[in-house]
């Protein structure tokens, strides 16, 4: 931000958006589509992820080797956090979209 580094504790970001965000004529942002090279992963072993799952005919150089753990790829510009949003942090979004008979519809 502003050129200069800084960083900001995770407990204060409920949520943490990635993806295309798109501003509406109220400067509200949306998260418009997915963002190619966003990963995620929790991985209780070692594993072998084939680099390109259309190739039908790998090869040992294919496979990229792993170990467990979790991994959280962000690409770049795929992450915007306003100066607000970086000393407030952000609001939880909603997951949750069954109505248990809480009314939630």
């Amino acid at each position: 931000m502003l050129g200069i580094e800084a960083c900001f504790p995770l407990e204060q970001y409920q949520s943490f958006p990635v993806g295309e965000l798109t501003a509406d004529e109220d400067e509200n942002r949306f998260i418009t589509s997915p963002k190619e090279g966003a990963f995620i992963s929790f991985q209780t072993k070692d594993l072998e992820w084939l680099k390109d799952v259309r190739n039908t005919s790998a090869s040992p150089e294919d496979f990229i080797r792993t170990t467990s753990g979790a991994f959280f790829n962000i690409p770049n510009g795929a992450v915007e956090v306003n100066l607000a949003e970086a000393l407030n942090g952000i609001a939880r979004q909603r997951t949750e979209y069954i109505d248990r008979g809480r009314g939630l519809f």
